[in-house]
């Protein structure tokens, strides 16, 4: 996890998995010379940052430094290496591995591929002069989806390959992007698991679309009216939570009516989960164990409008609510924030439990929901949820102290455990270690000042983004990422 503050970078690299407070953790902080880091990227193997700093492709590894530091705070100074690529902007990382794609800095910024290596650093053009205006609206293991803009309401979508040894799997050669479709804006874009299809959605309300292409080909495959609706952001998805199944055979779409339904791409079959008549489903994504999560916005003649959170079971074909329908005065129900990325397991066997869970968020308040219970009430204020490869659930909270004008930044950690036939919810600020008087601690940053301050977690396929208005451009996406 890194937080930039202006020129100063500091950041914790978490590089294994927690056991109560038996934790590797190191705290670095990045040096450049005095010369101010513009952007930065955790790549998702956790082994490089990359980073433009004084407007070059800069780079630095961790390798294997944490083995070994369990319970003990680690601090330690890092030089960032800078490559001589001229560079304009970060964009995003690749699913997997670590290329990271950015903007150089010519009349006519060009997408590269930049993979830094043990001994080298491979730096590849993606496109050509013609197509430097495709802008990335999509991040898979080996491509990457650019579109075209013609105006507000047309646009190209284009397949890009990106990563620099990629072509002996993939049918696209580097520095050919192929053409996939034209038509109505398009809202959302996802690369299915291992880069097998591209599921996009145009077009808004009634005349929504979605077409599914094969990637090995470039060839549209199918295409139905509807829309996926898996983040409340356009492109963005909710962390944990993704239009497409894990297996990547179905992805989630709302008719132009307002009804729930699957798609099976093999197939080319619908299956209808919930009518219109049942509610407007704003949201709806699988989690990591198959679950469809669904926000529904249903109207009741007593209580008005609300949202609830409900949960589709594939394999059963049912349909359970996660929370239910408030009392009278009580708000306007819960909305999704979020799910954990992978299935809740017992501690004891390791085999799933079995019960969907789900992040929901009520005014400025965070909750855990599950089938048949009351919403468990969490410990979080200002909260960014990060993608981690793991059952339990991770965030950054944040909290501004106006009277000493700092802003408290810490990691939270929220765990659900089997007790009984329920969940159980505990949520603590994170790792910790016993310091040398034998106190347990927690890591913890404060920056000084209220401007929003940027993180980058090594989330599979993370965006970039312009820190804390520092007068740049806007990157590709404008809402891809985390920003507090």
């Amino acid at each position: 996890m890194l937080v930039q503050d202006s020129a100063r970078v500091k950041a914790y690299v978490i590089r294994r998995s927690c056991d109560g407070i038996d934790c590797a953790l190191q705290l670095l902080e990045l040096e450049t010379q005095d010369v101010r880091i513009e952007d930065l990227l955790l790549m998702p193997s956790g082994q490089y940052v990359v980073a433009v700093a004084g407007g070059r492709m800069c780079h630095t590894h961790f390798g294997d430094d944490t083995q070994g530091l369990a319970q003990t705070e680690h601090t330690s100074n890092r030089w960032l290496e800078c490559s001589s690529s001229a560079a304009n902007n970060l964009v995003a990382s690749l699913r997997v591995g670590n290329v990271a794609i950015y903007r150089d800095a010519g009349n006519r910024p060009l997408l590269h591929a930049y993979r830094p290596t043990d001994a080298t650093v491979q730096d590849v053009v993606l496109v050509g002069e013609t197509d430097a205006d495709l802008l990335v609206v999509a991040v898979g293991d080996r491509h990457v989806v650019t579109r075209r803009v013609h105006d507000e309401d047309d646009e190209e979508l284009h397949v890009v390959l990106a990563d620099p040894d990629g072509e002996r799997d993939s049918a696209i050669q580097l520095g050919k992007p192929r053409f996939l479709a034209r038509s109505h804006a398009f809202s959302r874009v996802v690369v299915t698991p291992d880069d097998q299809y591209v599921v996009a959605t145009s077009g808004t309300g009634k005349h929504a679309e979605t077409l599914v292409f094969d990637l090995t080909h470039g060839a549209l495959i199918d295409r139905i009216a509807g829309a996926m609706v898996s983040g409340s952001d356009p492109e963005g998805e909710l962390p944990g939570v993704s239009a497409v199944s894990p297996n990547g055979m179905h992805y989630a779409f709302r008719t132009g009516s307002g009804a729930l339904a699957l798609r099976d791409m093999e197939a080319q079959t619908s299956c209808l989960i919930r009518p219109a008549s049942a509610g407007n489903h704003v949201l709806a994504g699988f989690s990591a164990d198959g679950t469809l999560l669904v926000e529904s916005r249903e109207d009741n003649r007593d209580l008005g409008v609300y949202s609830r959170i409900l949960a589709y079971d594939p394999s059963s074909a049912t349909v359970t609510a996660l929370t239910s329908a408030p009392a009278r005065g009580a708000g306007r129900g819960f909305h999704l924030a979020g799910a954990p990325m992978r299935p809740v397991v017992d501690e004891h066997t390791g085999e799933p439990l079995g019960i969907p869970w789900a992040l929901a968020k009520q005014d400025n308040t965070y909750f855990a929901v599950q089938p048949k219970q009351k919403a468990a009430l969490l410990s979080l204020s200002d909260a960014a949820l990060l993608s981690r490869d793991d059952p339990r659930l991770w965030a950054v909270d944040s909290a501004y102290d106006a009277a000493h004008d700092v802003r408290s930044i810490e990691l939270v950690r929220i765990t659900a455990r089997l007790y009984g036939t329920e969940l159980s919810f505990e949520d603590d600020n994170g790792p910790k270690w016993f310091d040398e008087h034998g106190n347990l601690v927690a890591p913890e940053l404060e920056i000084a000042g209220s401007r929003p301050v940027c993180i980058a977690t090594g989330t599979p396929g993370s965006w970039a983004r312009v820190c804390g208005g520092f007068g740049r451009p806007p990157s590709e996406l404008p809402n891809g990422g985390i920003k507090l």
